[in-house]
């Protein structure tokens, strides 16, 4: 049989389809090695790399609203429970209503209702994180996928596992093999210089209990005023925030030297 014809009938068999096509990946630039993760998508997915300095939620709203053409949306950004980073923007639970609109495009296409796959670390770990999933679902009327763990290298404690599931997901993964397994970090949340309320955040979700891993920037000056807050501290957790305020210290310490 001549070469080309048979080509031809297992591409139309499906049997040569790329693995990636139908798939549009949002990457965050904010997350360390993105470079990395943006080259190594599967063949035939789409990457759009958000502007760090303007809102995340709507450019990809803009985006999907000019390219409705796609069957998954696969989310790379850092995360937290109940928190996506995009851009200049974070998607919380607080803040879900007021993007209503915007993500409702996130779940429909040209082609019918899309998959939504979030890998940010520990989007669902909590309960407060599984509500956000399952709220982000019925807005966009979308099932979902979102990590519970850290998101990443696996010496780091990462995985590829996006464990909680809000309906039944056929996408694959966007990324290749070989570039998960040497990608060197995690999609956990940087606390930038002088991001006190940032630091709350991640002490509260260290205590509402997601993995303790905070990543504060190199030297970062962190300035508490007294009654910062408010932190969850329950009866059972004191040692835990104390626990923390020591480690924050110490980190404060040795960033002096």
């Amino acid at each position: 049989m001549n070469d080309s014809i048979q080509a031809s009938s297992i591409n139309r068999l499906g049997l040569l389809e790329p693995r990636g096509r139908g798939m549009l990946v949002i990457i965050d630039p904010s997350m360390a090695d993105s470079h990395h993760l943006a080259t190594g998508v599967l063949a035939g997915a789409t990457v759009f790399q958000l502007d760090p300095d303007r809102d995340g939620i709507l450019q990809i709203d803009d985006y999907l609203h000019q390219h409705p053409v796609f069957t998954s949306l696969h989310i790379l950004c850092h995360g937290a429970p109940s928190s996506l980073y995009l851009g200049s923007s974070k998607l919380e639970i607080d803040n879900l209503e007021l993007y209503a609109a915007n993500l409702q495009r996130w779940g429909r296409g040209s082609l019918g209702d899309r998959e939504i796959l979030l890998y940010g670390c520990q989007v669902a770990k909590t309960a407060r994180g599984r509500k956000f999933v399952k709220r982000l679902s019925d807005i966009t009327a979308a099932p979902i996928a979102a990590a519970a763990d850290l998101t990443g290298n696996e010496a780091l404690g990462g995985t590829w596992e996006l464990a909680y599931r809000t309906g039944k997901i056929q996408s694959k993964l966007a990324l290749q093999p070989g570039v998960m397994a040497t990608y060197a970090a995690v999609m956990a949340v940087n606390i930038a210089d002088g991001d006190v309320r940032g630091l709350i955040d991640a002490i509260n979700n260290a205590n509402d209990g997601a993995d303790t891993v905070i990543n504060l920037a190199s030297n970062g000056i962190y300035e508490l005023p007294a009654h910062t807050g408010p932190f969850n501290t329950p009866a059972g957790r004191r040692s835990q925030y104390q626990s923390w305020l020591e480690r924050f210290a110490s980190h404060s310490d040795s960033s002096d030297n």
